[in-house]
């Protein structure tokens, strides 16, 4: 391990904990005097109780992880992306529909203005968040994306395989 390796991986550590203390409440003094505020889940006991399951297109060792925005979940897991109902469980759609993509999905999508956005080894993809239907031609990314997209206002941002950061308006 180079040093400026072991320096960045120093850096993310002290930074995670750091964001820990902070959010445990121990590195502030708002609330001195006040009764600690209850961590996420702490109503919680084990067993838990599974509400639903969804079972997609199999694919060891997904990148990906489920995306929540407007009670709909996303879900990319090898060549196809879903959308289910968060609270059921239910297929909203699916995409492709009748076929498959030519590569895989290694990324986690992104989720805005009503835009589904997710990249593959051939390009970036933006379908209409409520029907799954492809907004426009994927965007053609000879080395592919190979990080989750990210958008802010109207631009989304992704890395391609080609070690440069992409933005395009949407």
């Amino acid at each position: 391990m180079t040093l400026s390796r072991f320096r960045l991986h120093g850096l993310s550590v002290l930074s995670v904990l750091l964001s820990a203390v902070a959010i445990c409440g121990v590195a502030s003094s708002s609330h001195a005097g006040k009764p600690k505020p209850k961590a996420a889940g702490a109503g919680l006991s084990a067993p838990f109780a599974v509400s639903w399951k969804f079972t997609g297109t199999q694919f060891t060792n997904n990148p990906a992880h489920p995306v929540v925005a407007d009670n709909t979940i996303y879900y990319a897991t090898g060549v196809r992306i879903y959308a289910m109902d968060a609270k059921s469980g239910a297929l909203k759609w699916k995409y492709p529909t009748d076929t498959t993509l030519t590569s895989n999905i290694l990324n986690t999508p992104a989720v805005s203005g009503g835009t589904v956005f997710f990249g593959t080894g051939d390009g970036l993809y933006a379908l209409d968040a409520s029907n799954g239907k492809q907004k426009w031609p994927h965007y053609n990314a000879k080395a592919g994306v190979v990080t989750s997209p990210s958008v802010i206002g109207n631009v989304v941002y992704f890395g391609s395989g080609d070690q440069k950061v992409y933005a395009l308006d949407t």
